[in-house]
């Protein structure tokens, strides 16, 4: 799990509220078995629940704790999958302890691994795993912990079920989950749900929201990776039944994300009447195979309103066609594949540092560096980037990475100023100015060949059939676009 703000977060949580008691619990203690202290802490976390009141805060050990009752309480259910972890009090959940600590700033989350798993019976064998892990029915958070192992194959929901909760997660893994629908966090019942600081890895949703998926309510995602999960469609998130309290993705990376039915391949969006908002977030090598061009989008809308702002839509299958209308998007300071209207927008390929390695932070003469705007969006905006750094060097970035690097002054041709033909291509582009240079891309970001122009037009016959990325540059001016070789 990434390590982003564990200095900060351990200082702010550093001293506990007068007047709550804290509650530990340690699989490999021995003591009394009744949580009053790390030596005398309860092997089992749902004794710990049942037993604390409003207000009370739990500290998990470093282990792996699994589901020991079912929702109504029974230790041996009949069916022993539909054991959960239950939490259904206003309590605040901690884990990444070695079992020694006194204050919350002395734990390490990444390193002290507290883990909620859903194999409960043959290891590895999916059949027998939990439905659910985690099962949220009151004002509570989670802090500290991965959640993984839940499977289900006809129903919502997988590592964490909400229920009519308001809840937040914090500096969590949510992995390795499946289910129908929502494998990762399922939301309903009009819950009210923060992230911060996550990483939702590799869940598997046979219909929708592979990593998250929202049925009724809100939910705001800040600080947070995607990377890996699968569904029919919205591969990272669906976003459905929302309230009219605007949904925001700020500061988040969506890669390698995938969809099999249709498109979201990142995000997908529909019902939603306070729209969504993406601020500084990087979407890249998210796709669906399967899906036909008129049916696919790394940022799919089904008549939901998108606001978005210094990101990066890259190196992923084009959303605009599988937009639906979009008139529903309103884009400024942001770098997208296709190119659209609004203030500020570039077409130039964005410049990862290795997208083979996925590290999708920026070279030192990107034109996303120095390029956002901060002009409404200020106070969302945090104050380091999603690898904790400091979020404005200079001006701000695009995306969700913020280079400490000055901008090299190279800025990018607004797409309707340039134009090249034919395409798709047997061989020679023309374009429609003067040209100095061109660099050929593969989608992966590996540079194929660049090229000394000094003309409108530009040999391509070398390259074999597929799809590719080119770079064309006039003077200190940058366009990027798509090409097929046919």
């Amino acid at each position: 799990m990434k390590k982003l703000y564990v200095l900060l977060a351990a200082a702010v949580l550093g001293t506990m509220a007068v007047g709550q008691s804290t509650i530990y619990v340690d699989i490999d203690a021995s003591g009394n078995n009744d949580g009053s202290s790390w030596t005398n802490a309860y092997n089992e976390l749902q004794n710990a629940i049942s037993s604390a009141s409003v207000g009370d805060e739990i500290w998990v050990a470093e282990g792996t704790y699994y589901p020991t009752h079912d929702i109504i309480g029974n230790l041996n259910p009949t069916n022993p999958r539909t054991k959960t972890i239950l939490i259904n009090k206003n309590i605040a959940i901690y884990g990444g302890f070695t079992g020694a600590e006194t204050m919350l700033s002395q734990r390490d989350w990444s390193q002290n691994i507290t883990l909620f798993s859903g194999d409960i019976g043959i290891n590895g064998d999916l059949s027998d795993n939990c439905t659910r892990v985690v099962f949220v029915t009151s004002t509570s958070s989670l802090d500290g912990v991965y959640v993984q192992d839940a499977y289900v194959n006809a129903a919502y929901g997988g590592g964490i079920n909400i229920n009519g909760a308001t809840f937040s997660l914090t500096n969590c893994e949510v992995s390795n989950n499946a289910s129908y629908s929502g494998a990762g966090l399922y939301i309903q019942g009009n819950s009210e749900v923060s992230i911060d600081n996550c990483e939702f890895l590799n869940n598997t949703a046979e219909n929708k929201g592979g990593g998250i998926f929202l049925e009724q309510g809100s939910i705001n995602v800040l600080n947070s990776i995607f990377d890996g999960n699968e569904a029919g469609y919205g591969g990272g998130m669906s976003l459905e039944g929302g309230t009219a309290t605007e949904c925001k993705i700020v500061n988040c990376l969506f890669s390698n994300n995938q969809t099999t039915l249709y498109g979201g391949t990142a995000v997908f969006a529909y019902a939603l009447p306070g729209g969504v908002k993406v601020v500084n977030s990087t979407f890249a090598k998210n796709d669906c195979p399967s899906c036909s061009p008129s049916n696919t989008g790394t940022i799919r809308s089904n008549g939901v309103n998108y606001s978005i702002q210094n990101s990066i839509i890259w190196n992923s299958v084009p959303f605009s066609e599988a937009a639906n209308n979009l008139s529903v998007f309103t884009v400024n300071n942001s770098v997208a594949t296709n190119g659209f209207s609004g203030t500020g927008n570039l077409s130039a390929y964005p410049l990862f540092t290795d997208t083979l390695s996925n590290d999708f932070t920026l070279q030192s003469t990107s034109v996303a560096i120095d390029a956002g705007d901060t002009t409404g969006i200020s106070d969302i905006i945090p104050s380091l980037d999603l690898n904790g750094n400091t979020r404005y060097f200079n001006s701000i970035d695009i995306g969700a990475f913020e280079s400490t690097i000055s901008s090299t002054g190279v800025s990018s041709i607004p797409s309707s100023q340039i134009h090249l033909y034919p395409n798709p291509t047997s061989g020679t582009i023309q374009f429609t100015k003067k040209i100095s240079q061109v660099k050929v891309y593969e989608l992966n970001g590996r540079l194929v060949r660049s090229i000394s122009v000094n003309s409108n037009q530009v040999d391509l016959s070398f390259l074999s059939k597929g799809m590719y990325i080119i770079e064309i540059s006039s003077l200190e001016l940058i366009h990027t676009e798509r090409i097929i070789v046919e």
